[in-house]
């Protein structure tokens, strides 16, 4: 079953494209980089120096929104139950991607601070 939800854009954190990738749709949502998008990678946490589409030197780092996500009209319910009657699909989609990215990738209506 389907939410309703007007079209929307929320602020994506820690968030890292592969090499040269501008933009990713996973199930509905556009996902596209910053235009400040290699200053913002480059605040992040990097252990190690890191050699890519732009260099990313060693960083203790900090939270950056490195993307923004278009939110679809229709948003779909979530798999995992979170104990939020407002989860969607999309907070399913920032685990994974956390889990992959290993990143803590999370997504805010508004920048934070």
């Amino acid at each position: 079953m389907n939410k309703e939800t007007p079209n929307r854009l929320r602020y994506v954190y820690n968030l890292i494209f592969p090499h040269g990738c501008r933009k990713i749709t996973i199930h509905g949502y556009l996902f596209k980089r910053v235009q400040e998008y290699k200053e913002r990678v480059q605040v992040l946490q990097h252990l190690v120096p890191v050699y890519s589409e732009f260099d990313r030197p060693i960083n203790t780092g900090a939270h950056a929104i490195t993307a923004e996500v278009e939110v679809p009209a229709k948003e779909k319910k979530p798999v995992l139950e979170w104990g939020d009657k407002n989860a969607t699909a999309l907070d399913d989609i920032l685990l994974l991607l956390s889990v992959f990215t290993l990143r803590d990738v999370f997504a805010a209506p508004e920048p934070i601070g």
